[in-house]
């Protein structure tokens, strides 16, 4: 087995833990496997013979864990990558309504749903979105995975005060939300948003594209067998087409961020099933139908021709794949097992190319049971600051990917994590799990990132002068700076004038104030002018 590079200097060698697992005595596993096309978003649920909802297998992490389809906003905002604001009502709208459990719903501090602009002192900091954006930089950053500006100001909302409830849960991603009592700005409200949240071991990271993705569902013991249904809807934002092509809303303000998010709606497969003690397939190629588009009820209308039928469109939103010569969209497996070994641990885990925003994250799967047979997949956890020895801990980390990609004993894989912090100590743990969900010992690694390098040609980057005369990127006034450039100064001819002059003459006396104490501290002097300008501007909004 070879062996990888040199772990660079501020990676601590990975260490290996075991935790206590418990396994049943034997297991029965629904398998689901489909091959997804490019922006998903997905759902997949069972249903007993009469229809009624059974239990949610898998749901994607945009709605499962942050919030999509119940966050402050009207339902049919103008979206873009990343996109903050707009309660996707008609993201999964007939599993949804199936399963018909009811959330408060969340609507701006402010009340006013319909504006894209919200007052920095009731918008904190957003580790997840970026700022709204402009159709032109939606196209430029298209095929981005990071927000076009390093950090933005969010209203995570409160619930709606006349008692409407929303199909969906809340976002359970805020790590600390500060009320004004404790110095922050967020609404009481947003410390429950993660208890009421009750999807979190089903929701996942959108499964990557072009590649089989299987769903693993341990069957609960005393589960009656006989005749079940599992159904899969897939949503898709701006799948527009001549059927489905609605206009944008008209907003208070900043109308002009974004584009239609309103396209084809989600559309369903079904799979019936049979779950008794004998191993079983079944296939499904066509749709069985579509969600309404605007997400107001359950109901599912029958295949016609409004919705498109090319790949990742419409009904080709799943792509197409063969099982023994059959042609299949969604495949659905029995299998009952006595598998109670749990798989190895991961080995050779090590972080590589670690950057002030991202790293790479390498290791070898291990075998499925001990050394020996196939993982089906493995999860990576991480957090900030803290180790993470114990399985308590890496319960409480952050969700970093769950693959369900099987893989043979010595497989490398590869992992980028994104959105990382300067200056900052990671600790990331890996675990895998089989075919009969028995989960192996984690292993871990630590790394640091480095200090910020600001790239003086990169629109996107830091204010250089600021930067100096403060000391870092992340200083407030800075981090209050960059968000005057993007909520103020972007929004007009003459602001985004003053930027690319900015960004033409500013370097050199950022680079010449740096090292001096005395001339950083006559910067920060002659900032404040403008940093009291920024502050109103911002407050009046």
């Amino acid at each position: 087995m070879a062996r990888f590079s040199a772990l660079p200097s501020l990676v601590l060698a990975a260490v290996s833990l075991t935790v206590v697992i418990p396994r049943a005595d034997a297991c029965k596993v629904v398998e689901v496997e489909l091959t997804p096309t490019p922006s998903l978003q997905m759902v997949v649920w069972l249903e007993d013979s009469a229809g009624n909802f059974v239990d949610t297998l898998f749901i994607t992490q945009a709605t499962g864990t942050y919030g999509l389809g119940n966050r402050p906003g009207i339902f049919n905002y103008n979206s873009g990558d990343w996109w903050p604001y707009g309660r996707r009502e008609a993201v999964f709208p007939i599993w949804a309504h199936k399963r018909n459990h009811q959330y408060p719903m969340l609507v701006f501090q402010d009340r006013q749903d319909d504006n894209l602009s919200h007052s920095l002192s009731q918008s904190s900091q957003e580790q997840r979105y970026c700022r709204p954006t402009l159709e032109s930089e939606i196209h430029a950053n298209m095929d981005m995975m990071t927000c076009p500006t390093l950090r933005t100001y969010t209203d995570k909302g409160m619930f709606d005060p006349t008692g409407k409830k929303s199909l969906y849960p809340p976002r359970n991603d805020l790590v600390d939300p500060r009320t004004p009592a404790e110095g922050g700005v967020d609404h009481v409200d947003a410390k429950m948003f993660a208890t009421l949240n009750d999807l979190d071991t089903v929701s996942k990271p959108t499964p990557p594209s072009g590649l089989s993705y299987r769903i693993l569902w341990n069957i609960p013991e005393g589960m009656a067998p006989g005749a079940y249904k599992v159904r899969v809807e897939v949503s898709k934002e701006r799948d527009r087409n001549a059927g489905h092509s609605y206009p944008s809303p008209v907003l208070q303000s900043w109308g002009e961020y974004g584009v239609p998010s309103l396209g084809q709606p989600s559309v369903l497969w079904e799979v019936p099933i049979m779950i008794d003690a004998t191993a079983r397939k079944a296939l499904a190629l066509d749709y069985a139908g579509y969600g309404d588009p605007m997400g107001a009820d359950g109901l599912v209308s029958p295949p016609d021709a409004t919705i498109a039928s090319n790949e990742g469109s419409g009904a080709g939103r799943l792509a197409v794949a063969s099982d023994a010569g059959t042609m299949y969209r969604v495949k659905v497996t029995t299998q009952p097992t006595g598998d109670t070994v749990a798989p190895g641990t991961p080995s050779m885990l090590q972080a590589t190319e670690v950057k002030a925003d991202s790293a790479k994250l390498e290791f070898l799967a291990p075998g499925g049971d001990g050394d020996t047979g196939m993982i089906a997949g493995y999860e990576v956890r991480m957090r900030a600051g803290e180790p993470i020895v114990t399985e308590a801990d890496f319960s409480a980390a952050s969700l970093v990917q769950v693959s369900t990609e099987a893989a043979a004993p010595g497989a490398k894989k590869t992992i980028t994590l994104s959105g990382l912090l300067p200056r900052t100590n990671y600790f990331i743990a890996v675990r895998a799990s089989d075919g009969c969900l028995n989960v192996g010992p984690m292993a871990v690694v630590k790394i640091t990132t480095p200090e910020a390098i600001v790239d003086p040609t990169d629109p996107g980057g830091g204010c250089f002068i600021a930067t100096a005369a403060f000391g870092s990127l992340l200083a407030p006034k800075v981090t209050m700076l960059r968000a005057f450039r993007d909520r103020v100064l972007r929004r007009s001819v003459f602001g985004q004038t003053f930027i690319q002059l900015y960004y033409s003459v500013s370097p050199p006396f950022a680079d010449t104030i740096r090292p001096y104490p005395t001339l950083r501290a006559m910067a920060r002097g002659g900032l404040q002018p403008v940093i009291e300008i920024a502050e109103g501007m911002l407050r009046s909004e």
